[in-house]
């Protein structure tokens, strides 16, 4: 006869949390267990329950994050955990067998997990004309992709969750121009073009740089507020004829 639940199961695991591509995921490791308490062979083991909470309080109060089927003792086994809360957290796996029965909890590891937020960046601006001249109203457009690892949120008013985009000419004050309402992805990039700002550009002689910001009311959290710009210089020219052509004398 089997001992108690409590004492049942002799949990073998090597447990670990692998780093992988993204800060928001975790991969647990673990060995699965070979023997009961007693030494005899453990041949009805059925699942490995998993607990996640606060790294450091063990052992982890509250049901099981997942409970994984798992009938092969001695086996190498994972569990990914694709949804973590930000933070330092804690892992510890159990061992149950057909009746039910569990083993004591493992070792406790943690991982700190990053928050999830958005990041916009202008990854390119470009005016219109291509080659403006003096009294020319210039357009200004600029691609904007968030680099960040969460979508941004959308509450239906762009006044205070919008992707908004600002231009400013030369060092003057910002002209805000195009809101839309989002949300946009991690990965994703819109279009913003200063069509509607008010009152346009209207080009004048000379060298001149183009700012263009990005969330320029600040209506997103950021995981990097500092890096909202991209800037361009160009030349507006004196629109001149072109000399005479085909001058002779006899």
């Amino acid at each position: 006869m089997k001992l108690l639940a409590s004492l049942l199961l002799i949990l073998a695991v090597a447990l670990g949390v692998a780093e992988t591509a993204h800060a928001d995921t975790g991969v647990l490791t673990w060995v699965n267990p070979t023997q009961n308490i007693d030494g005899s062979p453990l041949t009805d083991l059925a699942s490995i329950n998993i607990y996640r909470g606060p790294c450091g309080v063990t052992p982890i109060t509250g049901s099981a994050l997942a409970n994984k089927p798992s009938t092969v003792p001695g086996a190498s086994d994972t569990y990914t955990d694709a949804t973590p809360p930000s933070g330092n957290t804690g892992y510890e796996v159990d061992a149950a067998d057909s009746a039910a029965n569990l083993s004591a909890r493992s070792a406790q590891v943690c991982k700190v997990y990053s928050t999830l937020l958005p990041n916009l960046v202008v990854t390119s601006l470009t005016i219109s004309p291509l080659t403006p001249h003096i009294g020319d109203v210039v357009t200004y457009t600029a691609v904007v992709k968030n680099i960040g690892t969460a979508g941004t949120v959308s509450n239906g008013d762009p006044t205070t969750t919008g992707i908004g985009i600002s231009f400013s000419t030369d060092g003057t004050s910002s002209k805000q121009c195009q809101l839309v309402p989002g949300p946009l992805a991690a990965g994703a990039s819109v279009t913003l073009t200063g069509t509607s700002c008010n009152p346009l550009y209207v080009a004048t002689a000379g060298p001149h740089t183009v700012v263009a910001t990005v969330d320029d009311a600040l209506r997103i959290p950021e995981s990097n507020e500092a890096d909202n710009t991209l800037s361009i210089s160009y030349t507006v020219s004196v629109k001149k004829p072109k000399a005479p052509t085909g001058l002779g004398v006899n």
